[in-house]
Parts: structure tokens; C-alpha cells; sequence
């Protein structure tokens, strides 16, 4: 490829010069016609103090649209109302498309031997 190697990561240039890696192309996800980052929105959910691990993935509802949903592997035991300072969290830093419409609590997120999660897996919302 003339010298090029396409890895098909997506990456922003910072206007101090430096770079921001956004993700892989086949990792992003799309909903509602938009292509969402799942990178940004667990980077976010993970900065609650009762968050140890999270991904998110856009599942399909119960008409067959596509919806984000988190899931989170709980630093505690799970409280009331821990779905909903999530999504708050969410809603308070992120475009709205961008807010994970449901939050799933999980034991763990699949991943491989070498520790990558496992993105096709959770977009199936089982594992």
C-alpha cells in the first residue's frame, strides 16, 4: 500500500501536535444512523468509583433498533439506583446519542488469553 500500513485505527490529531487514539474502525458502533465511539463513553463510566471494568455495545431492543447498553463489572456490590447515577454520569459529559440507554451488571467482560475484550461477544450481550 505505497508504504502505508492500514491497522484501521482511528486516531485525532490534538492541537498541541499529539495524537488521541479513538479506536478501531471495527470497533465503533452504530446507532441511530450515527457512529459512536464505544472508547469515549467507557472512558466516562469507568471514572465512577463503583465501576472496575465496562464496555458498551449497541444491542439490538425489542423492535430490532440498535440501543448502546453498558456492561459493568461492579468494583462493590451492585445498590439501587447504580443504573441510574450511570447513566447520569453519562448524560452530564456526552452527546445524547452518545448515553447508554440500558446499563447491564456483569462478573466479568470476555476477553482473550491476552487480555483484549472480546468486542463481537459483547455486542451479543452474552458471553
Amino acid at each position: 500500500m505505497g508504504g502505508w500500513l492500514a491497522t484501521r485505527d482511528r486516531a485525532r490529531r490534538e492541537p498541541d501536535g499529539t495524537y488521541r487514539h479513538l479506536g478501531r474502525v471495527d470497533d465503533m458502533e452504530m446507532v441511530g444512523g450515527i457512529t459512536v465511539s464505544p472508547l469515549e463513553v467507557e472512558a466516562v463510566l469507568r471514572g465512577h468509583p463503583a465501576v472496575r471494568e465496562v464496555a458498551v455495545a449497541a444491542v439490538p431492543d425489542g423492535r430490532g433498533a440498535s440501543r448502546l447498553r453498558a456492561f459493568v463489572v461492579p468494583a462493590a456490590p451492585v445498590r439501587d439506583g447504580l443504573a441510574d447515577e450511570l447513566t447520569g454520569l453519562a448524560r452530564e459529559s456526552l452527546a445524547a446519542f452518545k448515553v447508554p440507554r440500558s446499563v447491564s451488571f456483569v462478573t466479568s467482560l470476555p476477553r482473550t488469553p491476552t487480555g483484549k475484550l472480546r468486542r463481537h461477544l459483547v455486542r451479543k450481550g452474552a458471553w
